[in-house]
């Protein structure tokens, strides 16, 4: 069952919607759940992308009051075992701003072992909003839809 948790904050021609599912889902499951969404007067529906500061701000501001993660639309393909190359957003944008978590992410370290190519989901911080790598087929309760194209 999903349900939206949150309003839709408006940024540069989209809405933003904070997706709560239960059960949890993985990055691939929450692909298909965005992208089946519609919003009135949107043409299209899929995970977030985040391309600018600006951007960064309308959507981190829904984590903030949540205590856990969420999907963005952010992957690398199941072949690039680099940590920090190869990123991609879902629509094809270039994936040039990035808000990585000041730790050391991306690091490909499932449970604190360096594991090449074992996380390539992205996933947004619950409060701070920063970015972090993540096995895709990690379940979560959370994901971010962005409605492009609204009028």
């Amino acid at each position: 069952m999903m349900a939206p948790v949150v309003g839709l904050p408006f940024h540069d021609d989209s809405y933003y919607e904070l997706v709560h599912a239960d059960p949890p889902v993985t990055w691939k499951q929450a692909v298909d759940l965005a992208s089946s969404k519609q919003l009135e007067n949107c043409h299209k529906a899929h995970l977030a992308t985040i391309t600018s500061a600006e951007e960064q701000t309308a959507v981190s501001g829904l984590m903030e009051p949540l205590t856990e993660n969420g999907w963005l639309g952010g992957f690398q393909p199941d072949d690039e075992m680099s940590l920090d190359q190869g990123w991609e957003w879902i629509t094809g944008e270039a994936f040039e701003f990035t808000y990585w978590s000041t730790d050391g992410e991306p690091n490909d370290g499932p449970y604190g072992s360096l594991i090449p190519g074992s996380e390539q989901g992205l996933e947004i911080f619950q409060v701070s909003g920063f970015w972090n790598d993540a096995p895709k087929d990690e379940p979560k309760y959370y994901f971010i839809v962005e409605y492009e194209d609204c009028q």
